[in-house]
């Protein structure tokens, strides 16, 4: 199966630590304060694993509740949406760095078989989303004669 991988060349920008003397080089162009505006979704790491029988897929989406994923399958095509909600803040509290983003983190990504849809398992557990995809067995499949 081929990878593809999501590069945003502003991800390392965006996280420097702010006692860090590249931070105050930022700061003096003003640069600093428009890379900490541009919002991050986090990353949707996978693992697809294979037996005969199906494949298993676990997801690292720590943080969120599983109200807020979504799973969509169409065909072997899956997709993994993830809503991610900032906390509120404090009444007295400022915020001084943050790397917690918010807004909507998706991945997509074919299996390289049909799967019986209508049995997919769905489990999220600290932070790992699991789903099992039962393989569609071979001859399943059936001619349609055209009269």
């Amino acid at each position: 199966m081929t990878q593809l991988m999501h590069w945003n060349p502003f991800k390392s920008l965006s996280r420097l630590d702010p006692t860090s003397p590249l931070e105050d080089f930022f700061r003096h162009l003003g640069l600093r304060n428009g890379f900490k505006e541009i919002k991050l979704a986090p990353d949707i790491r996978i693992d697809v694993k294979e037996d005969e029988k199906s494949f298993r897929v676990r997801a690292d989406i720590p943080g969120v509740k599983k109200e807020d994923i979504e799973v969509c399958v169409v065909g072997r095509d899956v997709s993994i949406t993830v809503r991610i909600a900032k906390e509120a803040e404090r009444k007295g509290e400022t915020e001084i760095y943050s790397e917690r983003s918010e807004g909507q983190s998706f991945r997509s990504f074919s299996l390289p078989q049909e799967i019986a849809d209508k049995k997919v398992e769905a489990k999220y557990a600290d932070g790992v989303l699991t789903l099992v995809f039962p393989k569609v067995k071979e001859g399943s499949a059936h001619r349609i004669e055209v009269g």
